[in-house]
């Protein structure tokens, strides 16, 4: 991942329908942004489904933090499966790519 300088490394716990699990979560604020990078694996099989899973999965990134979606529309990259959500929380932007590579989400 790139950058503009070292971000803190940290371990974000979440619970699943499996259990416990904790996913790796970097944070770094540099000149008036504030990056956040996270990952899990997920036991999910691509199917006619994946883009409504994605679709939620970057909805709850605003929505869990009581923002509002303004925008959620398909992308890719290198051809896996991703959506751009944009939204707004408190009087500020929110934007985040969130993309499904095999089972990493």
């Amino acid at each position: 991942m790139k950058l503009p300088s070292k971000p803190t490394e940290r371990s974000l716990p979440q619970s699943t329908e499996s259990g416990q699990i904790s996913s790796p979560l970097y944070e770094l604020a540099s000149e008036g942004l504030n990056y956040v990078i996270t990952y899990k694996d997920h036991p999910f099989s691509e199917d006619s489904q994946t883009d409504e899973f994605l679709k939620r999965a970057a909805d709850a990134g605003i929505t869990a933090a009581g923002g509002k979606v303004t925008s959620n529309k398909p992308i890719s990259l290198d051809g896996y499966p991703a959506r751009e959500v944009k939204g707004e929380n408190a009087g500020f932007l929110y934007q985040s790519r969130v993309y499904l590579v095999k089972q990493r989400l």
